[in-house]
């Protein structure tokens, strides 16, 4: 229960107040302490508000063309059931084990027709198989899962689908007498200046096949074999809407243990990237995608792969262009969402069971940190928006009295970073590395995964920068 501290009567005290919420017992009285910061008598304060004397006409926002389904909260069933977990920090999944078992969703609200990329967070074997459909519609086809690499190991996998505004009824039917594990649905409205290649569909190319299909990837199409030095793809009428910079993702795998290959992009016959490197993916079955930055004029073009150096086999799926354009936010740490312990979430050992925020002195500047006091604490940021898909440079100014790591998360997928011994709580230093990011909302998180014994991490902000 939540209560809401507003002059109620008399009706006429306009002005702003501050925003508070609290758990409170059958008399209003608040009564304990959550894991949030901005704690007064176990009052939460969580913004303000202003009441005015006049109110203006209002004019709805634009719709966000981006939008998720948390897998477990269906609205019928039949066989699939959701379990408890927290394998990205805070979600339940939907869990189901035979062929045939269904979980549905009504009134979905699609807030605008086009098409989009539609991301599954699974765990299952691989060539495990589910479907999507809409409104009794297959709209996906037989999908096959990626090995996620154990049970309640979670990978992230995707399809284009083409949706119409409105609201629509969705369903999640198993194809496979085995276990999956749904997690989360993301539908993101495809930017009007991105564009996808389909390896497998050149106009012209020289001695490849265009057939390999012993491989499990996230976008369900064959993909391109037989690769030799000097081998080349065309591909005709390439429209790029918007002159600048782009994201080049390249999807492929190769054999475990494989030499790096090599590939130039000719637009119109001019080499516009140099030449670029592919890296050992780890298996054949094992897809991997790899980032360039790439300059490209608008209009149409002809675009050509020519293969310089291949020596051992590579199959390949696709390359995405995403345009890239600046950007860049700051984050004061202490403005979390969530915070917690990833060992602790059933547990309460009072206020400091997670991480709390204090204020310290760097020099002559006070600093109000989140800082974890154990290992594997936790903090939460929902809902941030991220303005184009690529690589962007994350800062973290933090302080630490002992050489550790703390992890990064972006919807589950981790990135380790090392921290340096600062000289202690109030002595600060900024940490750096480069992170990718999937346009629209994502949700991260911080977990403090190798704090030594009584001693944690402060974190005074954190910046990405396009």
């Amino acid at each position: 229960m939540s209560i809401l501290r507003l002059p109620c009567r008399p009706i006429s005290q306009f002005g702003t107040y501050d925003l508070q919420i609290a758990m409170v017992d059958s008399s209003g009285n608040p009564t304990i302490r959550l894991p949030m910061p901005d704690e007064t008598e176990k009052m939460y304060k969580i913004g303000a508000i202003t009441v005015a004397s006049t109110a203006n006409s209002y004019t709805a926002p634009e719709p966000r063309a981006q939008f998720s389904i948390d897998a477990q909260d269906y609205t019928g069933s039949d066989g699939a059931y959701g379990v408890y977990y927290t394998p990205d920090g805070g979600y339940d999944a939907l869990y189901m084990e035979h062929k045939g078992e269904w979980a549905e969703y009504d009134n979905i609200d699609v807030p605008m027709s086009g098409m989009y990329t539609v991301e599954f967070r699974v765990s299952a074997k691989e060539a495990n198989k589910f479907r999507l459909e809409i409104d009794g519609v297959d709209a996906t086809g037989s999908m096959k899962t990626p090995d996620a690499g154990g049970e309640l190991k979670f990978r992230t996998m995707e399809r284009p689908i083409n949706l119409t505004a409105g609201r629509h009824t969705f369903k999640i039917v198993n194809e496979s007498a085995d276990k999956l594990y749904v997690n989360w649905m993301r539908f993101t409205l495809q930017h009007p200046y991105d564009f996808t290649i389909q390896a497998e569909s050149p106009d012209h190319s020289s001695d490849v096949s265009l057939h390999a299909t012993k491989f499990i990837d996230n976008d369900g199409t064959a993909g391109v074999s037989v690769i030799d030095t000097g081998d080349w793809l065309q591909y005709d009428n390439i429209h790029v809407p918007e002159s600048g910079p782009y994201l080049l993702q390249m999807r492929y795998a190769t054999p475990a243990g494989s030499p790096v290959q090599r590939f130039k992009l000719l637009v119109n016959e001019v080499d516009v990237s140099g030449e670029l490197s592919l890296y050992d993916s780890g298996g054949t079955k094992r897809m991997a995608s790899q980032g360039y930055i790439v300059n490209l004029p608008a209009g149409t073009h002809s675009f050509k792969v020519l293969w310089t150096d291949v020596e051992s086999d590579v199959i390949w799926n696709w390359m995405k262009w995403s345009y890239q354009g600046p950007f860049t936010k700051t984050i004061e740490a202490e403005h979390y969402t969530m915070q917690w312990n990833v060992d602790k979430e059933e547990e309460w050992d009072g206020p400091n069971t997670g991480v709390i925020t204090e204020t310290y002195l760097d020099g002559e500047r006070s600093i109000t940190a989140a800082c974890s006091l154990h290992k594997n604490d936790y903090i939460r940021y929902e809902n941030i928006y991220v303005p184009y898909t690529g690589y962007y440079f994350f800062e973290f100014n933090l302080s630490a009295s002992k050489q550790q790591q703390f992890a990064f998360e972006v919807e589950g997928d981790s990135t380790l970073i090392e921290v340096p011994d600062t000289g202690g709580d109030s002595h600060f230093t900024t940490v750096s590395t480069w992170i990718k990011l999937t346009e629209g909302i994502n949700n991260f998180r911080i977990v403090t995964n190798d704090s030594p014994i009584g001693s944690g991490i402060c974190f005074d902000w954190f910046r990405f920068t396009k």
